[in-house]
């Protein structure tokens, strides 16, 4: 955490729940903001497998990015159809294992722009134009959610509830950030707007972001997020999230007191 997240501070830097934590989008996390992992989780999306590469510390998931578009490319159109029933599934053996100690960052729904994008019939010439476009079509957003319950153990087993109380408080909006688009990504011609060409790009995201820490027992989770907007553009993924314990809390052992019985004497030849 941050350092004013120490003392009475530390009640609202996260908002806790009897399983894990969420980090609020005012705090940072391991020396990075929300604006700094939505960078992070934006260049992963573009990298060459993003499905199959896990991040050290925190792993990335995502919804259904360029599976639920039907493209119509080869009719010369430009507009990209959702598919509502669709849904990203994580489940069962897809799903993925982590530990305690690690943190999960996903957004529920938001959206992104690079210079060179086009919106609303016009070309996005700045990365100021960038933020006022995706912050428009951010507003399409009609309705989302972000709920879970624990699958496994049997005695341990959940209800579904929110992740978070009010999914409204963690909107973020990221800094100007450089976007690397692999030219072995597999989504970047079903990318929801301009298709990309492998290459670089400057841009900025905005939208509601869950980081996920501090994870307080071991078991199974299921993890169900995603939004709709009036554009008929749905997003849901279903992941299930495995947690162990970890191997153990890195510890420094400190011998400083030990030191004071051990001599030490510069050689002659450092002596002046």
């Amino acid at each position: 955490m941050s350092k004013r997240s120490r003392g009475k501070h530390l009640e609202t830097s996260v908002e806790k729940t009897s399983h894990f934590d969420i980090v609020r989008p005012d705090e940072t996390y391991k020396g990075m903001s929300y604006s700094d992992l939505i960078k992070y989780w934006w260049n992963w999306i573009f990298s060459a497998n993003p499905d199959y590469r896990q991040d050290y510390g925190i792993v990335f998931l995502r919804g259904n990015i360029g599976a639920s578009y039907k493209s119509t490319h080869e009719t010369g159109k430009l507009a990209m159809m959702s598919d509502p029933a669709f849904v990203y599934n994580r489940t069962g053996l897809m799903g993925i294992t982590i530990s305690t100690d690690s943190s999960l960052f996903f957004p529920i729904y938001d959206s992104q722009f690079v210079v060179g994008d086009h919106f609303d019939g016009t070309q996005v010439g700045s990365t100021l134009e960038c933020r006022s476009a995706a912050k428009m079509d951010f507003q399409l957003l009609t309705a989302a959610w972000a709920n879970y319950h624990i699958i496994e153990p049997s005695a341990a087993k959940s209800s579904k509830t929110r992740i978070v109380n009010d999914l409204g408080k963690y909107y973020a909006e990221s800094s100007p950030f450089g976007l690397v688009v692999s030219d072995r990504n597999k989504m970047k011609d079903l990318y929801d707007g301009d298709p990309l060409q492998p290459g670089q790009y400057e841009g900025v995201a905005v939208g509601i972001y869950l980081l996920v820490t501090n994870f307080k027992q071991e078991g199974t989770y299921r993890f169900d997020f995603g939004g709709i907007s009036r554009i008929s553009y749905t997003t849901r993924a279903v992941y299930d999230i495995k947690i162990v314990k970890s191997a153990g809390e890195f510890k420094i052992v400190d011998v400083s007191e030990a030191m004071f019985a051990v001599p030490f004497s510069p050689s002659e030849n450092n002596k002046k």
